[in-house]
């Protein structure tokens, strides 16, 4: 168990870093294909490795070390923020990053009653963000100066959450395992929004087909503004919104929390349309980035024979966890990314798709520490 587990959470590290690895290895090097896929799957099995042996060094520690362990990572992380980005991801004159500026740029940009696609960032790019990332941000924006604040907050959340519901010994490994993601560690110090939100997305998606969390109004209401808002981000996590919402009905089942993820889908779904709309169109840079057109063809057909499969999957099921079921086959939304083979830089983004699996990453780690998490209870996961 712990070498599947070591694999599942070594592809998930290496492909999210599919870009950084090009950057920092394939284009100063001057590799070709093969050799640059050469250097991911060993760097792939340096991770299994490495997850390995920490795996089985977290093992031996006791519910009360692994907790101020993971309280002891998180304090790094946010001390490293607040050390890091203002001195290396804020100013416009370093070039280590522009996620944090476009996101900046674009909330002064409805402040003012502008166009948001408008801008260009310091680094001389189109803006890239879609309006859901933008208002997401906006809060933290006119607060801190900065939407890149955001970051502290959503990694914050995501440690508590998971010592109130898992072992403190499987955040500490998830914890690690973000941690030594250089691609995620990197966007999270610059300010960037292309890993920690989709994070924050999967959680909301979590909370919302989990029975521990309450159907009051009042709970779900923020749930599904903060779930509409992240699927709206970018465009690979809008597909992520819409797998949710046909999975609740293809499963045919009807609760408020049904409703919730709908009313969650019709957010993203508006969003979308306004961005498409004030960007340009389909062909715009937000939704083209570095992918040249043959390629999006390609991942544009498969969308829809991707999503008709698991379609057929969902409504096949004996399967009765919810978030068991999810997670188990919403990460084969990274299908649709397989002509991207071609343009492996670019893999990163089914990063989003496959942190949807992290319910089964978490049941197999608490099977391996011999814990109990009610959190992906089959009995206590089921959408009433």
């Amino acid at each position: 168990m712990t070498a599947r587990i070591a694999i599942l959470l070594a592809l998930v590290t290496t492909l999210g870093q599919s870009e950084s690895i090009y950057f920092l290895w394939g284009r100063s090097q001057g590799l070709a294909r093969p050799q640059w896929w050469f250097v991911f799957l060993l760097l792939n099995a340096i991770y299994i490795f490495s997850f390995v042996v920490m795996i089985w060094c977290v093992k031996r520690l006791s519910q009360f070390q692994a907790k101020w362990a993971s309280i002891g990572l998180a304090v790094v992380l946010l001390i490293g923020f607040a050390y890091i980005y203002p001195r290396f991801g804020a100013p416009t004159i370093s070039g280590f990053g522009d996620r944090d500026d476009a996101l900046n740029l674009m909330a002064q940009s409805l402040i003012d009653w502008n166009n948001p696609y408008s801008n260009l960032t310091y680094l001389g790019q189109l803006v890239s963000p879609l309006l859901g990332s933008t208002i997401l941000g906006f809060p933290v924006y006119v607060l801190a100066g900065s939407a890149a604040w955001l970051n502290p907050v959503i990694v914050s959340a995501a440690f508590l959450c998971g010592l109130r519901y898992l072992s403190a010994q499987v955040v500490l490994v998830l914890g690690i395992a973000m941690t030594v993601n250089y691609a995620m560690l990197n966007d999270f110090l610059l300010g960037g929004d292309a890993f920690t939100v989709p994070l924050l997305l999967a959680l909301t998606i979590f909370s919302l087909l989990s029975s521990r969390v309450s159907e009051s109004p009042f709970v779900l209401a923020p749930l599904v503004l903060i779930g509409g808002l992240a699927g709206a981000s970018r465009t690979y996590t809008v597909l992520v919104v819409v797998a949710v919402v046909l999975f609740v009905l293809a499963r045919g089942r009807t609760s408020p929390k049904v409703k919730a993820i709908i009313c969650m889908g019709a957010i993203t779904a508006s969003l979308t349309l306004a961005s498409l709309f004030l960007s340009g169109g389909p062909g715009s840079w937000p939704f083209t980035g570095y992918v040249d057109r043959g390629l999006r063809i390609a991942v544009s057909a498969l969308v829809p024979l991707v999503m008709a499969w698991l379609i057929w999957v969902w409504r096949r099921t004996r399967r009765s966890g919810t978030i068991d079921v999810f997670a188990l086959t919403a990460p084969l939304l990274s299908f649709t990314f397989i002509p991207l083979v071609l343009a492996p830089s670019l893999l990163w983004r089914s990063w989003s798709y496959l942190i949807l699996g992290l319910p089964i990453v978490i049941k197999d780690l608490d099977t391996y520490f011999v814990q109990k998490t009610d959190f992906i209870s089959e009995d206590e996961v089921k959408i009433q």
